[in-house]
């Protein structure tokens, strides 16, 4: 029975795997997707020689990327409705929780893409040792409790914890004080800083 296959437990855990695939589509985005317009490609050079202005580029770049982040985050969605993982109703705060992740994740990681003129392993690098340690330390798949406290502001600083704590908060119903879902959505729709540099750099 489709319907008896969720519980607390699985349901929690598919909430959190479709904001860690929102963060892991920020991060292809952002890097390759950046580099290579940049450098490979050279896309953005073709653009920036026609009367298209360098804060048009990076809102392109902002745009196409936020119709591939609900693209990945739809289909991962309907597979969860499908299967009776999620409800109807709790897709109206998912979808939007989980772009906004990618958005406050994928802008910070363009703005360093930006800077950099040659491809030596930088990004191979930073897949390895920043996006999988967030993952695995925003309490996505286990509680920051359960980590040694010094490990815990790396979670507080994470897109992908605070999305992930949001998303619990609303969908879920996890037990917090008032004001914290607040906080989150400050924290995510910080992602201007982005865009701002990817101007500068074209």
């Amino acid at each position: 029975d489709l319907h008896s296959f969720p519980t607390r437990r699985s349901s929690d855990l598919f909430v959190t795997m479709l904001l860690s695939s929102a963060v892991h589509a920020a991060q292809i985005e952002n890097t390759l997707g950046v580099f290579s317009s940049f450098k490979w490609h050279e896309l953005y050079q073709a653009a920036a020689s026609t009367p298209t202005t360098p804060s048009q580029l990076a809102e392109g770049h902002w745009l196409g990327s936020t119709v591939r982040y609900l693209i990945n985050c739809a289909t991962v969605i309907v597979v969860l409705l499908i299967f009776g993982a999620i409800t109807p109703a709790s897709v109206l705060v998912l979808l939007p929780v989980a772009v906004l992740t990618a958005w406050s994740f994928g802008n910070p990681v363009m703005a360093w893409t930006a800077l950099q003129h040659d491809e030596n392993g930088q990004f191979s690098i930073f897949s390895r040792l920043v996006v999988l340690p967030l993952t695995l330390f925003s309490g996505t798949y286990f509680p920051l409790d359960v980590l040694p406290g010094w490990l815990h502001p790396l979670g507080w600083i994470s897109p992908l914890w605070h999305g992930v704590n949001l998303a619990r908060i609303l969908t879920l119903g996890q037990a917090a004080p008032a004001w914290l879902p607040f906080v989150h959505v400050a924290y995510l729709t910080n992602e201007e800083i982005g865009r701002a540099s990817c101007r500068e750099r074209v």
